[in-house]
């Protein structure tokens, strides 16, 4: 028997970010007909109306980072979401979840962020999702969480993966996403994803199932996109009245890596980074090929010094999050003056 509802008299947003009065017609749980701003669409005798004067009319939002996996199943919860618009979840963030195991790493590790899974207690991501099927009503999509496959393979060891390690890794993360999660989740601010190197999430990536794209982002520490171009026009006339010198320290810019001997050209540069990627990873490569022995990070800190501790292993950072943290910089740039006067 088709099933049918019928928005009417509410308003849909256009590409263009124009709304237009527009009646909505849904069969089966399928947008089947969209009216125009004078028409008005009919339905079945049986269809269910719904009056949506002054409101807007739009497909459910996707909360593309969540972790409420473990608490979805309460009513309440799925209220919050849906009173939002929120209609489906993506679980398994930053490199934590219950699958692959039993559960029981992510339930005291994010115990404060995700809570323990309820009703999981092994399976695999397809007995993961299987956990959702009829008992919430959000969509639960699902991330391999990195983290967890470590975890279930090497532990609690900061050690690299060896080799027979690493295939292990591949072999839950390749039946994780034949099992129907939608990606792999690193988190690599995390235990013990910061204890994976570039070389060792690469290679998780290496052997995707078929159907299943690998697609490298062209940015690493940050994402500054287009659509802070306006912030750009604002800034770049202050920024060209401004009194300017060449610096006398080596300076790098996170646009390409490459150092900057030019004061203008740096300053250009800064306002141009607002709607530019950063390449903190190129910058990384001509701070090992310097020599550089020492990173301090200004607030707000913890993103650029974290990656450095994978990609710049045994040089010591410090992340100026809190004055508190004033000391221990204090301590890293006099220890590197001693070291400088040792070898002068």
């Amino acid at each position: 028997m088709t099933s049918e509802v019928l928005l009417t008299g509410g308003s849909v947003v256009d590409t263009d970010g124009t709304a237009h009065r527009s009646d909505v017609l849904v069969r089966d749980g399928v947008v089947a007909e969209r009216g125009g701003p004078r028409e008005r669409l009919r339905a079945g005798a049986d269809a269910t109306v719904v009056d949506c004067t002054g409101r807007l009319v739009m497909p459910g939002f996707v909360d593309a980072h969540s972790h409420a996996g473990s608490l979805v199943f309460d009513e309440t919860v799925q209220l919050a979401l849906l009173r939002q618009g929120v209609t489906t979840i993506v679980t398994g963030q930053d490199g934590v979840g219950p699958a692959p195991g039993d559960g029981s790493y992510a339930a005291r590790y994010f115990a404060a962020i995700d809570g323990p899974h309820p009703t999981y207690g092994g399976g695999g991501i397809a007995g993961l999702l299987a956990t959702y099927d009829g008992t919430t009503a959000l969509n639960v999509a699902t991330l391999v969480p990195a983290g967890t496959v470590r975890h279930e393979v090497t532990g609690d060891d900061p050690a690299p993966a060896d080799p027979g390690q690493l295939d292990a890794m591949r072999v839950l993360v390749r039946q994780g996403m034949t099992d129907g999660a939608v990606g792999l989740a690193t988190g690599l601010d995390y235990v013990p994803g910061l204890h994976a190197g570039t070389a060792e999430i690469a290679a998780l990536a290496a052997d995707p199932p078929a159907k299943a794209r690998v697609i490298p982002l062209a940015v690493a520490g940050a994402f500054h996109t287009r659509y802070m171009a306006s912030a750009v026009e604002r800034v770049a006339p202050v920024a060209a009245a401004a009194t300017v010198q060449d610096p006398s320290l080596p300076i790098w810019t996170n646009a390409d890596g490459s150092r900057v001997d030019d004061g203008r050209r740096f300053v250009d540069l800064m306002v141009q980074q607002i709607q530019s990627p950063v390449h903190w990873d190129a910058v990384m490569e001509s701070f090992a090929a310097a020599g550089v022995t020492g990173i301090i990070e200004l607030a707000p800190a913890g993103a650029l010094v974290g990656l450095a501790k994978r990609g710049l292993r045994g040089t010591p950072t410090v992340a100026i999050k809190t004055p508190d943290d004033l000391p221990a910089a204090i301590d890293l740039l006099q220890s590197a003056g001693q070291e400088a006067d040792a070898t002068a």
